[in-house]
């Protein structure tokens, strides 16, 4: 009856206008329940809710009170997820896709081992253990964003200058001159160094010598090949003069952007040097003869008080996990839910968790859908849960907690300064990242960034085919043998390199534990922090007679706790009691979480 005025265009009061309304507004809502909509414009509310919360739709909604005409917004699909205000897990919304990780089958498996002839209890697991940092240390208020170009160029030239002194250390130590025997101290060393002659980069040189700069590409952000790289020396000696390294001289090497390296050779027109010997791997001094040299005394000398808190036959128990803590579906930190409940039988004395803890790449985090602070989120799910845990351990441990750059509440800078708990006592402590401390009878270093993966992609490596392949230790041993716990430059998008604290990123003493959590798989092995000779220095495969008796480092790489979805893995390391190297009677099982 209305259309038909309508389309005679009849004249309609204010009555009958108010009464078409009303039934035009009643039929479009038969129209929109029977499309199975609940609001106007046929846009499911529940639908909407499951969209930006996997499991908010259909099986939660008789506890959505929300009316049909409410826009669906982060913190109304919270309030609605059941369970979301409890202090056990706040901000967290369950979901259905979370079932993936409880129906694991996995759990607890031992995806590998390294030395599985030692035996995994120690017999010191009630005595507690104390992180003691080494090194140098961030201030608490670090200051970053303040970084200029002559602070990036005293960092690299700092680098080739320490790398100049320890080449002259190397050699002197490898070939005794003036009839001094090798490794007489520090004079010896430093007379070396002041005698080694270094010849400038870019300019004619027809006699062996040596070179000493760091490796870039030929053309600014490639990849390196054999025919692309270039040495380029620092400002005091070569004034940043750049020259082309001819490799095919060279049976092996492996080289990447920003490695700093001697090269032994002659430049015959200074654009080009022509290289017969190059030192890559110059490893940092030992701290301490029994921890990492093979067969030396229990009782050997400490050096500058670097290791503490046990003696070096002393065994030790701990455990180490990396970020992120959380799957990819929710914010309940089921991963390490599950860890702490698994180890709470039998605790390590030290447990130590690298981040990142609040991940900015977490869906729900990146996506705003959170109605607490990040610092809140890390406070209640990770410290508090943490201090429950410790209370009820049937003995004592140490947690030790390393930031990340991708921890959303924390300074995106690297270096980071340590995480300011509000509640820190002695058994829950932060350290910086990277760091190195010492623990019971071991020196470990850590650092939370990803720096094997990056190494990977940029790494131009020719290996001698006969030679046991073992990419994963050799990628590790740039750390090693570079003293720095990244050395990688240009640091690839999202690293937040600061060159203005580069004196905390130096890898100062060798350490028995190196930590290096990445992306790729998760491992645990020996590698040889092999000592220079006047023939070169680069990495050397564990079954190489100079690696069998050089010191030995356990690198480790836990993988992640959690991978997207599902679970990950963590680290159990044993350190048996006894004398001898630390790495021949170190056990660790990668685990599933």
């Amino acid at each position: 009856m209305l259309n038909q005025k309508i389309m005679a265009g009849g004249a309609l009061s204010g009555a009958t206008v108010d009464h078409f309304l009303s039934a035009l507004a009643r039929e479009c809502n038969k129209e929109n329940q029977g499309r199975g909509a609940a609001t106007p414009g046929g846009t499911k509310w529940d639908g909407a809710a499951g969209a930006r919360y996997p499991g908010l739709g259909d099986s939660n909604r008789a506890e959505q009170q929300g009316p049909p005409s409410t826009p669906i917004t982060g913190r109304t699909a919270a309030a609605a997820a059941p369970g979301f205000g409890s202090k056990a897990s706040p901000a967290t919304p369950q979901s259905v896709p979370r079932s993936a990780f409880k129906a694991r089958t996995n759990r607890a498996q031992v995806v590998s081992t390294l030395n599985r002839h030692i035996p995994r209890a120690t017999g010191q697991e009630a005595r507690l253990v104390h992180a003691e940092p080494r090194g140098v240390q961030l201030p608490q208020r670090h200051l970053y964003l303040m970084e200029r170009l002559e602070d990036k160029v005293a960092a690299i030239n700092a680098r080739i200058s320490g790398w100049r002194k320890a080449l002259a250390a190397a050699l002197a130590a490898a070939a005794p001159a003036n009839g001094q025997a090798a490794g007489n101290g520090e004079a010896a060393a430093a007379a070396a160094a002041e005698g080694l002659e270094i010849a400038p980069v870019g300019v004619p040189v027809q006699e062996d010598s040596y070179f000493v700069g760091r490796i870039v590409c030929e053309v600014e952000g490639g990849h390196l090949n054999d025919t692309a790289v270039v040495l380029e020396g620092d400002t005091a000696t070569s004034e940043g003069a750049r020259a082309a390294l001819d490799l095919s001289q060279l049976s092996s090497y492996r080289l990447f952007p920003g490695q700093v390296v001697a090269v032994k050779g002659v430049s015959p027109n200074g654009s080009r040097i022509l290289a017969k010997h190059i030192w890559t791997h110059l490893p940092p001094p030992c701290p301490r003869a029994s921890s990492t040299a093979p067969g030396a005394a229990a009782d050997a000398m400490k050096v500058d008080g670097l290791i503490g808190g046990g003696s070096a036959e002393a065994g030790l128990s701990a455990v180490v996990a990396a970020g992120p803590y959380c799957i990819a579906d929710d914010l309940a930190y089921d991963p390490l839910h599950e860890m702490l409940t698994e180890l709470k039988a039998s605790p390590p004395q030290m447990l130590v968790l690298l981040g990142p803890f609040v991940d900015v790449e977490q869906p729900l985090i990146s996506g705003g859908m959170i109605d607490v602070t990040f610092q809140q989120l890390f406070q209640t799910q990770v410290v508090e849960r943490l201090q429950a845990w410790q209370a009820a351990l049937p003995s004592p441990c140490q947690v030790v907690l390393l930031p990340a750059v991708r921890d959303a509440f924390h300074d995106p800078t690297f270096p980071q300064p340590a995480i300011d708990l509000q509640a820190q006592d002695q058994q829950l402590v932060s350290l910086q990242n990277p760091c190195s401390f010492a623990a019971g009878p071991a020196l470990l270093a850590a650092v939370t960034h990803d720096v094997l993966r990056p190494l990977s992609s940029a790494e131009l490596a020719r290996v001698d085919p006969t030679a046991p392949a073992d990419r994963l230790g050799a990628l590790a041993s740039h750390v090693i043998g570079q003293r720095r716990f990244f050395p990688l430059y240009p640091a690839p998008p999202g690293s937040c390199l600061d060159l203005t604290a580069d004196a905390a990123l130096q890898l100062q003493q060798l350490p028995d534990l190196l930590l290096l959590p990445s992306d790729l798989a998760a491992f645990a092995k020996t590698v040889a922090a092999a000592p220079a000779t006047t023939a070169g220095g680069g990495y050397q495969p564990a079954a190489s007679p100079a690696a069998q008796s050089s010191p030995q480092v356990v690198v480790i790489n836990p993988g992640r706790l959690a991978k997207g979805s599902s679970g990950g893995t963590y680290a159990h390391i044993i350190v048996a009691a006894g004398s001898g190297s630390l790495a021949s009677r170190c056990r660790v099982d990668i685990v599933r979480v």
